[in-house]
C-alpha cells in the first residue's frame, strides 16, 4: 500500500522521468540536487519499491516505477492544463515571463531587444534560462522560448522569423588547422553530444571518421572561441561568426544543416498579455536580422 503520497513527491518522481537525471529535474523543479535525491529514496523507502535503476547515462525507471508514473500522468495533465489555463488568462502587463534560448542567441543578438522591452514594460521581470537543452514548454519549464529547430511540436503556438544558416570556419590569420576542411589532414572542432538535437551533430559524426578531433564542445559559442584560437575547422551558425573579425568563413552555408528560428509558447500561455508582449516584441527584432541568420552577405 502506497504510504503518505504527496504530490510533491510525484512531481519530483515525474521530472526525473522525464529528463532522465535527478540534476535535470532539480533543474527544472529548482530544487536543490541532492534534495530530489534524498526526496526520492525516502519515498522508496516508505513504500518498499525501487522506482529508478541508477546507471552511468541517467536514472531509467523500473517496472514499479513505470506502473506509479502511469497512474500520476493523467493527474499531471489535469494539474498543468489548469495552470496554463489560469496563466493564459492574465492580462496585466506586469509579472515575471520567464525566456529560454540557447547560449549563441543570448549572447549574440537578444540583448539590446530585452533591454528595449524593459524600458517599455518596467513592471515585468525577466528571467533569463540560457541552455542548450530544450526545456519543456508544454510543462511550464518556461513561458517562452527562442530556439533553433526544423519542425517545433505542434502543440506549441509558434512564429517562424528567419531561416538559419551554417557554414564551416577557421582562424583568420596564422597556420591552417590542415590544408583544406574536407581533406584527411583537416583538423574538426568536434561538437558534444549536448547539441545531440543540432542537424549538425550528425552532420560532425561523419566529418570525424575520416579527420582528426582536436576538442569537441558543447555549445557553439565554445566551438567559436576554439576555432578563434586555431585548434581546427568549425560548423557554426553564421550569425554567430560572420561578425567575428577573427574568423575567416571556408564554406559557403550548407545546406542540409539549414533550420529555422522560431518564438515559441503554450498555446494557453499566449493570451497572458506579458508573454504576447515579450513575444511580438522579439519577433520584430530577430526579423531584422533575418539576412544575418541566412548568412547572406550580399
Amino acid at each position: 500500500m502506497v504510504h503518505k503520497l504527496k504530490w510533491d513527491d510525484l512531481q519530483i518522481i515525474l521530472a526525473v522521468a522525464r529528463s532522465g537525471s535527478a540534476s535535470r529535474a532539480a533543474a527544472s523543479l529548482e530544487l536543490n540536487h541532492a534534495t530530489v535525491i534524498r526526496r526520492i529514496a525516502a519515498f522508496e523507502k516508505a513504500n518498499g519499491v525501487t522506482l529508478f535503476d541508477r546507471q552511468p547515462t541517467g536514472m531509467r525507471a523500473t517496472p514499479a516505477g513505470e506502473a506509479l508514473l502511469e497512474a500520476a500522468r493523467p493527474i499531471d495533465d489535469a494539474i498543468l492544463e489548469i495552470r496554463q489555463n489560469i496563466l493564459g488568462q492574465d492580462l496585466k502587463l506586469a509579472g515575471a515571463i520567464r525566456l529560454t534560448t540557447t547560449d549563441s542567441i543570448a549572447h549574440d543578438i537578444l540583448v539590446p531587444p530585452l533591454r528595449s522591452f524593459r524600458e517599455r514594460h518596467p513592471e515585468i521581470t525577466l528571467d533569463l534560462l540560457v541552455t542548450n537543452t530544450r526545456l519543456d514548454l508544454l510543462r511550464l519549464d518556461a513561458d517562452l522560448s527562442i530556439r533553433p529547430s526544423r519542425d517545433p511540436p505542434k502543440q506549441l503556438m509558434g512564429r517562424n522569423v528567419a531561416r538559419m544558416a551554417f557554414a564551416a570556419y577557421a582562424k583568420k590569420h596564422g597556420a591552417r588547422p590542415g590544408h583544406e576542411p574536407f581533406s584527411s589532414e583537416a583538423v574538426w572542432i568536434g561538437i558534444h553530444h549536448d547539441l545531440a538535437n543540432s542537424p549538425v551533430f550528425a552532420w560532425m559524426a561523419e566529418i570525424e571518421r575520416s579527420n582528426t578531433i582536436a576538442a569537441r564542445a558543447n555549445s557553439f559559442v565554445a566551438a567559436r572561441e576554439l576555432a578563434a584560437a586555431g585548434l581546427g575547422f568549425a560548423i557554426l551558425p553564421c550569425f554567430l561568426a560572420d561578425k567575428d573579425q577573427r574568423l575567416t568563413r571556408i564554406t559557403p552555408p550548407i545546406d542540409e544543416l539549414d533550420m529555422s528560428v522560431w518564438v515559441l509558447t503554450p498555446r494557453n500561455l499566449g493570451r497572458s498579455a506579458r508573454v504576447r508582449a515579450l513575444s511580438d516584441h522579439l519577433v520584430r527584432h530577430l526579423k531584422k536580422h533575418e539576412r544575418l541568420f541566412a548568412g547572406d552577405r550580399d
